[in-house]
């Protein structure tokens, strides 16, 4: 049953060391026997991971450079372990359901490096998020260009070409096939959702005006809905030898709106999660994002609110960060936030229900878990 922590009472105060405002402590959802499983599945993929590193530091070898191979192994063990891992997630759970009867060791290995091949996606854009965003930490650690400086861009690039060794390292044929060009559309699709992120800014100015929901769900459904929770089921689909246009159709419906969701879950994290949780600082405000929360609060303001909301949003400046605080509180964005959220879950269960003739349930419900732990309450 989720809930709502309505009675909680959220207060919102300037906190100069994470750049924005600062949230009280908050309630997180008890594990269900599906979330435990979830945690033991996590641990098992990190616990394979120093195996996937010394895959590719195999697949180095052949340039001949020792030191580089060395360098490679210090930047997977900085970079992609301890995300929240949703998408390794579905993908190892993918290739488990859709395996059932023929689970063998080598089966099993080939999930598990498939599970971080798709992380590691994720992993290269996190790096390059954060050298766009100069963000200082990720994950509770230093950013990696904070470490390796301006050549930091290079292992963007190492890091999204290791998922596309990791793939042809296991598979072949039609399956690998299906995959490196799942993969390649995908990161292109990505890159333009995160541009049109970034430019959301001109001349160091919120686009503001432009602010409205059309264009957020517009920007989620390829900046999340397709990358990830679409490519890490159709990844494992494609790898257990799942071709049928009508499951694929179906797992994109399903993952459009699990992307959106979770799009706003990041949002709300930004104003409303707990820093030390997060690993990383408050920026949304600050570098004037399109948002769900601006946006909606946009949509619910008076014109006395909006035109405070224009006046403040997008400053580096704690006094300004404070006021767009201030007023989220005033509209009650948080509660709006959570009803929302309730919604919204209700209506995928219902949805992959819905095509549960197609596509395995087990295979989305595993996912929507998931993502119910994303967040504090």
């Amino acid at each position: 049953m989720l809930r709502t922590a309505s009675s909680i009472v959220l207060r919102l105060r300037p906190a100069p060391a994470a750049g924005g405002p600062a949230a009280a402590p908050m309630s997180m959802l008890a594990p269900s026997p599906l979330r435990l499983q979830q945690l033991q599945d996590i641990k098992t993929l990190d616990d394979f991971f120093p195996k996937v590193v010394a895959q590719l530091q195999e697949e180095s070898v052949v340039c001949g450079i020792p030191s580089e191979t060395e360098w490679l192994a210090k930047l997977l063990h900085h970079t992609v372990p301890g995300g929240k891992m949703v998408r390794a997630l579905a993908t190892y759970n993918g290739m488990r359901e859709l395996g059932a009867g023929h689970l063998t060791d080598a089966h099993l290995v080939k999930a598990m490096s498939l599970a971080w091949s798709v992380e590691m996606i994720q992993s290269a854009m996190a790096l390059a998020d954060d050298i766009a965003d100069q963000a200082p930490e990720r994950r509770g650690k230093p950013s990696w260009y904070t470490v390796a400086g301006p050549g930091a861009v290079f292992d963007v690039l190492l890091v999204e070409h290791c998922t596309y060794r990791l793939l042809k390292r296991h598979f072949s044929g039609d399956r690998y096939s299906r995959m490196i060009m799942l993969y390649v559309r995908t990161m292109f699709q990505l890159c333009f959702g995160q541009n049109n992120d970034i430019h959301c800014m001109a001349e160091g100015r919120a686009k503001f005006d432009e602010f409205s929901l059309e264009r957020y769900q517009a920007l989620c459904e390829f900046k999340s809905g397709e990358y990830t929770f679409y490519l890490p089921t159709a990844t494992a689909m494609f790898a257990c030898g799942v071709n049928d246009k009508d499951a694929h159709d179906a797992a994109r419906d399903i993952s459009s709106d699990l992307g959106l969701i979770y799009q706003i879950q990041d949002d709300y994290l930004d104003s409303y999660g707990v820093v030390e949780r997060m690993g990383k600082p408050r920026t949304d405000i600050k570098n004037g994002k399109c948002t769900w929360l601006i946006a909606e609060a946009k949509r619910r303001a008076t014109p006395a609110q909006l035109k405070a909301l224009k006046e403040n949003y997008g400053f580096d400046d704690e006094e300004k960060i404070a006021n767009i605080a201030q007023l989220y509180e005033d509209l009650d964005m948080k509660q709006v936030f959570l009803d929302y959220e309730h919604k919204s879950f209700r209506d995928i269960a219902q949805k992959i229900d819905k095509y549960s003739h197609v596509l395995p349930r087990v295979l989305y419900t595993y996912v929507l878990e998931s993502i119910k732990y994303h967040i504090n309450r």
